[in-house]
Parts: C-alpha cells; structure tokens; sequence
C-alpha cells in the first residue's frame, strides 16, 4: 500500500510539472488573425515569424477561424510573413516585449503567389494591449539610458509607473515603506516586500529579507514591465505587483558602446536648509565664509559593454 501511495504520489508530481512550465513571463507574443480582402477567415495560412536580430524563426498554422497565437518568443523585432494558397503574401514588422502580447492581423489580397504585400508600420508609438485586461507600464533601454539615475539601479525608473510610492511618511516621521525590500517601490498602496521580482522568468528575491536576490547592471537590462494589476496566476507571489526584466542577449552582429557618466557639484544647487542657514548669516551681519557651503562633489563612472554571436542563428 505505501508503494502504491509513494508511485501515486511521484505520478501526481510528474504530470503536474509540465503545468509549471506553462508560464513563459520572460517572452512575448504574437497573435492576430489572417483574412481575406471580403473578411472572410483564412483557416491553414502559413505564418512565420523571424527574430531580426536573431534569425531565430518559428512557424504556425492559422486556426479555423483565421486565428494563430504564437508563444514563448523572446523579446525583439520580428519579420512576420503569411501565406496561403495562391493569395499573395502578405509582409509586417511587430515588436516582441517582456511579458507583452503584440497583435498583427493579417488581410491577404488575391494575385500572384510570388507577390508580397509589405505593411510598414510606424516608428514609436505607444503600446496597447488589446489581449489581456493587465495594466502594466513597459520600461524600454531609450528609457533606462536617458533618465537620469544616481546609483545606476534600473530598478530606479518603477517610479515612471502608475499606483506606484517610493514610501508612505508616517505621522510619527518613519517611511513605513522604504526599507529596502522589494525593488524599494511600493505598488498599489501595499508593502514593498509584496512586490514579485522575476529576472528572465526566474524569481529573483531572497524570501526571508523579501529583497532584491541578484542586483543585476543597468547596462546588461533589455527591457521590464511593471505590472500593476490584473496579472496572470503564471507571476506567483504577488500581493502588489509584479516587476519582470529581461537581459540582453546576443545577435548576429558584434555591437558594443561605451560610456562615461559625470556628476560634479558645479552643476547642482546648494539644499533648501543650507540655503536658509546662508540666508540667516547674511541677513544677521555675518562676514566671512558661508556658515553652510556648498559641498564639493565630483563622480565618474566609466563602463562599455561588447555584444555579439556565439553561433551565428
């Protein structure tokens, strides 16, 4: 009987694995639904999407409705190209994001097989999500490298998002709030330590201090959504939100930067309490230096980064 039991149970937790592994918060999405010029659904159209940088491609069939849904891509522009019959094929870009789904439609037009209708779609923009009821904020590398940050945490710009307090000031003068857990940021009126931190899909928090597990640099972050509400059941622990990052990784072409950031206190103003202290020296006859001056500051942080393939594809 206690065999029986132990093989069960051991049955039990394997058929349930694979259910952990549903969840690929690390990729994106993409979906949509491919049609004729009258409307009319194209069931078993051919779409293949390719990864720009990569050149990773996979390849899905469209449903009987016209729909297809392909998941577990990385983040990256992709190449998407649909064909079927004796329509001609049809050609877009769509931008793959951290925990995002990216919708292409697709309107085949009669002709040639060998005639490619191309559609361009515009530069920026902002993104909507028109899959899921989430409500999150996408941080993207133009962001993490063009706001300013003094301790080069990407884990600074949480604060660009919506529901989100960096500490809640008491009536007795303590930040209930900042004490480090979490990614520092309080979401949606709870406690920084309710925060899930995901790195790659991986949960990255060291559970007894409920802080940052791995600090990871500023330089080697793709990208992060920061969830804020409606999140799927696939983030686990969660009770305020979610931030979820993606690295950066490597492409067909070597590519690489370098950088060097300066702060020195020429460029910032003397603060608000000094300032009063200088105000009240003067104004009382006082001669001499300053009784608060300004305090000498000078910083340089230097760095590069160098990407390329391993194997090429």
């Amino acid at each position: 009987m206690k065999i029986f039991l132990f093989r069960l149970v051991a049955l039990m937790a394997v058929l349930m694995l694979p259910v952990a592994l549903v969840g690929q918060v690390e990729s994106g999405s993409i979906v949509g639904t491919v049609k004729d010029a009258t409307g009319a659904v194209i069931a078993g159209a051919t779409i293949t999407v390719r990864n720009v940088s990569t050149g990773a491609q996979r390849t899905a069939q469209s449903g009987g409705v016209g729909q297809y849904n392909i998941t577990g891509l990385p983040v990256g522009t992709y190449e998407i190209i649909v064909t079927s019959g004796n329509f001609a094929a049809y050609k877009t870009n769509a931008e793959v994001t951290v925990g995002g789904v990216a919708t292409a439609d697709a309107q085949l037009a009669t002709g040639q097989a060998s005639t490619t209708v191309e559609v361009v779609a515009g530069a920026g923009g902002t993104e909507v999500n028109t899959q899921t009821q989430e409500l999150s904020q996408l941080v993207n590398t133009q962001q993490m490298s063009e706001l300013p940050s003094l301790t080069r945490n990407p884990y600074d710009f949480v604060a660009i998002s919506g529901n989100v307090s960096s500490g809640d000031r008491t009536a007795t003068g303590g930040d209930q709030n900042t004490t480090g857990r979490g990614v520092g940021y309080a979401i949606n009126g709870q406690r920084t330590s309710g925060t899930e931190v995901l790195l790659d899909g991986v949960e990255n928090m060291d559970l007894f201090t409920a802080t940052t597990g791995e600090q990871v640099p500023l330089d080697s972050v793709q990208e992060y959504r920061v969830v804020t509400n409606n999140f799927d059941a696939q983030y686990g622990r969660a009770a305020g939100g979610v931030v979820n990052v993606t690295t950066k990784s490597g492409t067909n072409n070597f590519h690489g930067s370098a950088w060097e950031f300066n702060r020195l206190a020429a460029y910032t103003a003397n603060t608000y309490n000094n300032d009063s202290q200088n105000a009240f020296f003067r104004d009382t006859g006082g001669t001499g230096p300053l009784a608060a001056p300004k305090g000498g500051y000078a910083r340089n942080q230097f760095g590069f980064i160098v990407g390329g393939p391993i194997l090429k594809d």
